[in-house]
């Protein structure tokens, strides 16, 4: 699987020269120069998964794809670029003789992710064989964890080669028309991922013996006992020689292990607002997985008092229009501290591009429920994944 690309939605624009609908384009390099892009691998996805469409560029960085009328997710891929993927934002194809404009904005890669979790419940607790199905309540895991990673820009997947693993990525791999691809060993396939997919996003199903030993292959230095719960979410981040590992949490809960945090990087968790009087479960099931230590909110949330309050924390509170401020503060402290922000989704666009971190997340004016994971190194490299809880 070729390395994929960093693409951003810039304009629609019909285009009545062309007489077919869908989209055409060109990519260019995210930097000063803008130099067109030859050889980026486009796919696009219709909303409900039902099919999905392809193009490359050419040596002009130019494409042209015919799709019926619709709304399409993309994926773009390319070897010396950033991945990409559009969820949650999707482009739309209108009935009618006209091609719209879809250009792409590539970047080199800074930070390699790698998603790292076990596979789920299985039917019988005490069967090792290959092919032990999950259980229904694994299947539920699953389906969370598709919704948990939806807007991560996950462009690679990677699974052994059992029932329960597979099966836990399925829901995923199916909504975006991604093949799963088959490892056996923790240390060749990190080899490989960071061969094949550096400034990717990678998603990688394991076991309660390989979780820890794939996170070390990768550079961390995290516990490999064997792990009894299936909440673990390992986010582990590889820039140049150095990886930090946060461990956040989807689905139903288990009992923290800070043990399993190897921090060499800052990691900022951001969340919005809520109405809500109690505070989720799973957010505050990831804020204790990850360690952490401090909590600064834009003015008061409601999200975020019962939050910190089941943590022990006093919030920071700021006003709107610190924000730089706040950020400039903590890029400056400890190189390894996990800090929560709360606010506005302008502040949080803001905010990651302030540290240098991309893509910018899409947040819409309905959400409350995302958990926006920025790592920044002391280089500066950093890198964005858009969660949920």
């Amino acid at each position: 699987m070729g390395k994929p690309t960093f693409a951003v939605l810039y304009c629609f624009a019909a285009l009545a020269s062309v007489h077919a609908a869908g989209f055409q384009g060109q990519a260019f390099q995210q930097s000063p120069s803008g130099a067109p892009i030859a050889g980026v691998s486009l796919t696009f996805i219709r909303e409900n998964s039902a099919a999905s469409f392809s193009a490359t560029t050419d040596a002009a960085g130019k494409y042209s794809v015919t799709l019926p009328a619709a709304r399409y997710y993309w994926i773009a891929t390319h070897a010396a670029f950033e991945d990409n993927s559009s969820a949650p934002g999707f482009g739309v194809v209108n009935a009618g003789p006209a091609l719209q404009t879809l250009n792409f904005f590539l970047r080199p890669p800074a930070v390699t992710t790698v998603i790292v979790v076990r596979h789920a419940e299985k039917q019988d607790p005490n069967s090792n064989a290959p092919t032990e199905p999950l259980s229904t309540a694994g299947k539920a895991r699953a389906q969370k964890l598709r919704e948990t990673l939806f807007r991560a820009g996950v462009t690679a997947i990677y699974s052994t080669d059992t029932v329960r693993t597979k099966g836990t990525v399925r829901p995923l791999a199916d909504s975006f028309h991604l093949a799963t691809e088959i490892y056996s060993d923790p240390a060749a396939l990190a080899a490989a991922i960071l061969l094949n997919h550096p400034g990717d996003v990678v998603l990688v199903a394991a076991h309660s013996d390989t979780v820890g030993p794939i996170a070390n292959a990768l550079g961390a230095s995290v516990p490999v006992a064997t792990i009894s719960d299936f909440d673990n979410l390992y986010l582990v981040s590889r820039s140049g020689a150095a990886a930090n590992v946060v461990n956040l949490q989807y689905g139903a809960s288990s009992t923290p292990d800070l043990t399993k945090n190897s921090t060499a990087a800052a990691t900022f968790l951001f969340v919005g607002k809520s109405a809500a009087a109690t505070e989720p479960p799973e957010l505050v099931q990831a804020a204790r997985k990850s360690g952490v230590a401090s909590i600064r909110t834009e003015g008061a949330n409601t999200l975020v008092a019962p939050l910190a309050a089941s943590l022990g924390l006093t919030p920071a509170v700021f006003a709107a229009g610190q924000g730089d401020t706040v950020i400039d503060g903590l890029v400056a402290g400890p190189a390894n501290q996990v800090v929560m922000l709360a606010g506005s989704r302008e502040m949080i666009q803001h905010a990651v591009a302030r540290l240098g971190a991309g893509p910018t997340p899409i947040l819409l004016p309905t959400d409350s429920d995302h958990l926006i994971a920025v790592t920044r190194f002391a280089s500066g490299a950093a890198r964005s994944v858009a969660l949920r809880f």
